[in-house]
């Protein structure tokens, strides 16, 4: 197989049900992608890096260095890339051809702070941001191979919006990512308790999906166990797409999220294909992705207060949900993975990367 490599996939991909993530699953859609268009890649699975290090570094010694791959991808986070294009950036030769597909939202800044990380992302072929922000913080340090191509997602499911009923008692909401308190899961939590007793009923509910980070279990069992209003679900499996079904039945999306790497979370594309408003906090590049009023809400990032404001001014006009749920599932297309990745391939093509069905 080594002796056949010529393009090399460097991120994390999920091995396990506690490795389903933003990144592992974009990853497992790029490939996927690639491998249904007869595009070859051998893959260098980062995820769990510290059980498995000294084999992950012999791997990427052999690809990189002994064999040669003229196509390298490396999609991880910021510290993991730099790390990489540290160790590895040096013995890349003129004809190996990298290109960065960058996941989080923390880069840019990085860029802006510290001179040595722009010599680095100097090394890169291309790079490959999430948002517009982003590109403007690299260019603003001379670092003008930068293209915007958001977060994506295969799917194929249509919600029926028609048949939407905005709710005059009980109003569904959820909460989807990793559960912890820096993805606004207590925020969350606390703001429909805020609701409930302002209006003095249990008109709000949130369900909560995702995993739970380790260390927190304790915690979050403790102040959900005595709600009526909140419920774990679990982890719900979205590469099943019957499941956009059961979020489609939810009337929002509640993610208040204040997490510091946060960059173009695939929870939001989530509820667009679900056809679910979403009701975000104003933190990283959220305002960027949501237009406020059309597919959902922008509030104050960590305020709880903001959060009860903006629900309770919507919950006397749920007729506006109708028009939301609309524009989401209209939004929704603009990143399906056939409207953004071939536009990835085209840059890098411009190298003749891929020519179908060449190792």
């Amino acid at each position: 197989m080594f002796n056949e490599i010529k393009r090399v996939f460097i991120g994390p991909l999920p091995s396990s049900s506690k490795s389903l993530g933003g990144a592992t699953m974009k990853n497992k859609t790029f490939l996927e992608y690639l491998n249904k268009n007869q595009i070859p890649v051998y893959s260098v699975n980062t995820d769990n890096w510290r059980n498995k290090a000294l084999y992950i570094f012999v791997s990427l010694f052999y690809c990189v260095v002994i064999r040669r791959s003229k196509c390298i991808m490396l999609s991880t986070a910021s510290d993991s890339a730099l790390s990489f294009l540290k160790y590895f950036g040096p013995l890349l030769k003129k004809d190996q051809n990298l290109y960065y597909i960058v996941i989080g939202g923390t880069i840019g800044e990085k860029a802006q702070k510290r001179k040595y990380v722009v010599s680095l992302l100097r090394k890169c072929s291309r790079i490959f941001v999430e948002t517009s922000m982003i590109k403007q913080q690299l260019d603003s340090v001379g670092i003008n191979n930068v293209f915007v191509t958001p977060n994506f997602k295969s799917f194929n499911f249509k919600p029926k919006t028609n048949n939407y009923v905005p709710p005059k008692t009980e109003i569904k909401c959820y909460f989807l990512a990793r559960v912890c308190k820096e993805k606004g899961t207590e925020l969350a939590i606390e703001a429909i308790e805020q609701v409930n007793c302002q209006l003095k009923n249990n008109i709000l509910t949130l369900d909560i999906y995702g995993p739970i980070e380790k260390g927190y279990e304790t915690r979050f069992k403790k102040i959900i166990l005595d709600s009526e209003e909140i419920e774990y679900k679990g982890i719900i499996d979205l590469s099943n797409e019957k499941n956009y079904a059961i979020l489609s039945r939810y009337d929002l999306m509640l993610f208040p999220t204040f997490w510091h790497g946060e960059g173009f979370p695939g929870t939001i594309i989530d509820s667009f294909i679900a056809g679910v408003p979403i009701y975000a906090s104003d933190w990283s590049y959220n305002s960027e992705i949501i237009e406020d009023g059309s597919t959902g809400r922008i509030f104050k990032a960590n305020d709880v207060d903001s959060i009860v404001q903006t629900l309770v001014n919507d919950i006397k006009q749920p007729n506006i949900w109708l028009d939301m749920r609309k524009n989401c599932v209209e939004e929704a297309q603009k990143y399906h993975v056939d409207n953004v990745i071939p536009k990835m391939l085209e840059h890098i093509n411009n190298n003749n990367e891929f020519v179908t069905g060449q190792r």
